[in-house]
């Protein structure tokens, strides 16, 4: 038998089974409920927010293409009478007091142009001479294709713009850099070996330093720190792309992001800032710019196993350079002062700089770019004559050095590369020669000089100097034509 009895209304309220809410606790309800009505609809749109997202197209890295290089080459030595413009070429061959003194047989300067002067001779007798023609063959050239990228070349010249000999001169500001005043990948230049003073307008420029000349110990640098490993790999970096591209999906959703300025621009962001980093995760990714044998346009330069370790450094480095890597490459190599050396000493010096200037040939004819290499030195040994050496199975001459010069020889040069098809820029120098014996006196100072070899550089690879360069350079107010040689 049911007994129905009547209950009044107010006893509902007496029931003790309902949840005491505070008022706090009823508004935050609210809010969800709220936040919920809103959001609800949005999420399960959310396919087609991850479609738009999937599409996002990530930017390819920033490079600006040509390479500038440059090599401080410490102490008081005669190579740039191995490489000469026109005019000391000319004096030396005219003068045999000036060629004595620049240690040169005057007769065997060889002008490396294909049909006309590209300001660039060489004396062919000489160990440099002989070794820059038969590096080439070395890297896998023949001689004629070796002697078509060296006509490509060009040389322009501050003349005795160094007036301190030996180290006096080693921290005037021999050593300039790139940094800003060209975009690249890694928006740094790569320094090698450098611990002298820079020219100012270098200072406070991003780089990475390096002291081992070696792929190892380049690949090392430009890799993560501790390794890739178990924690930091490419998957995982992978993963948090993914992460971030299915946040910036949700919250494109949830939060209306959908035509509002700047919402694109912050999913791209977020999302192709993780896609960019999974790169750098690659445990080969250091080895993989500095490694030769890793890069298809230079592996065969190396194939014949007559590359150094440094020569194997220098060549990826510049070749990095050259593609937009890094912004610049510097290199400074001591042990050139030719005081009391003995001809194979000094044979063994002018080897080393004439296989140095051949990688930068080289790897810029395989990066098919402008380029520009830019190297001194901190004075000038007067020599008397030359000696027959043989370095490395090149046999040629070197000076007889004979004491400083004081700055008569000295200088500041530039090589611009042009790639096939194009025909490399004409060059000028500065500096008054005397034509009986040879000297040289400077009409720019060394920081001057390097100031204008680095405004010849970039406007060379770039067609142009803008204004901020020519600032950065600290060149406001100087009167350009005077310094720089393009």
């Amino acid at each position: 038998m049911i007994i129905k009895v009547k209950r009044p209304t107010k006893d509902d309220s007496k029931r003790h089974d309902h949840v005491h809410m505070s008022r706090r606790d009823f508004i935050a309800r609210g809010i969800y409920t709220g936040a919920m009505t809103v959001a609800v609809p949005k999420i399960l749109m959310g396919s087609l927010v991850k479609d738009a997202v999937a599409a996002v197209t990530c930017p390819a890295p920033v490079r600006d293409a040509g390479g500038i290089a440059s090599c401080f080459f410490e102490g008081g030595m005669t190579v740039g009478a191995y490489a000469l413009h026109d005019i000391p070429a000319q004096v030396a061959a005219s003068s045999a007091n000036a060629a004595a003194r620049y240690g040169v047989a005057g007769g065997s300067m060889l002008n490396l142009g294909a049909g006309s002067s590209n300001g660039f001779n060489i004396n062919q007798a000489s160990i440099f001479g002989a070794a820059l023609l038969q590096a080439g063959i070395d890297m896998g050239y023949t001689n004629a294709q070796w002697r078509v990228v060296l006509s490509r070349i060009s040389l322009g010249a501050h003349y005795g713009c160094n007036t301190q000999d030996d180290g006096g001169a080693d921290n005037t500001g021999l050593i300039g850099g790139v940094g800003p005043l060209k975009k690249s990948s890694l928006n740094k230049d790569l320094r090698i070996g450098l611990n002298h003073k820079l020219v100012p307008f270098a200072n406070g420029m991003p780089a990475s330093n390096v002291n081992n000349r070696s792929v190892a110990g380049l690949s090392k640098v430009f890799s993560l720190t501790p390794a890739a490993g178990n924690f930091t790999n490419q998957q995982t970096m992978t993963n948090s792309a993914n992460a971030a591209q299915q946040l910036s999906s949700l919250f494109s959703g949830m939060l209306g992001m959908g035509g509002r300025t700047g919402a694109d621009a912050a999913t791209t962001n977020s999302t192709c800032g993780f896609l960019g980093d999974i790169p750098l995760a690659d445990p080969n990714y250091g080895a993989n710019l500095f490694d030769p044998t890793k890069i298809g346009a230079l592996s065969g330069l190396v194939a014949g196993g007559k590359l150094s370790q440094a020569e194997q450094a220098y060549l990826t480095s510049y070749y990095n350079a050259a593609i937009g890597v890094v912004s610049g490459a510097s290199v400074q190599e001591g042990g050139f002062d030719y005081h009391g050396q003995s001809p194979q000493n000094i044979g063994a010096a002018a080897y080393r700089v004439a296989r140095h200037i051949a990688v930068w040939a080289a790897a810029s004819d395989k990066a098919g770019a402008k380029t520009a290499f830019i190297y001194n030195t901190n004075g000038q040994a007067i020599a008397n004559g030359f000696t027959s050496a043989t370095i490395n199975g090149v046999t040629g001459n070197v000076q007889n050095a004979d004491g400083d010069a004081g700055g008569n020889m000295s200088n500041s040069v530039i090589l611009c590369h042009a790639p096939a098809g194009m025909t490399p820029p004409k060059l000028k120098t500065t500096g008054a020669f005397d034509t009986t014996n040879g000297d040289v006196r400077g009409s720019v100072g060394s920081e001057l000089a390097m100031q204008g070899l680095y405004a010849t550089a970039i406007e060379w690879i770039s067609g142009t100097l803008t204004n901020d360069q020519i600032v950065r350079l600290g060149l406001s107010g100087v009167n350009l034509a005077g310094v720089k040689l393009i």
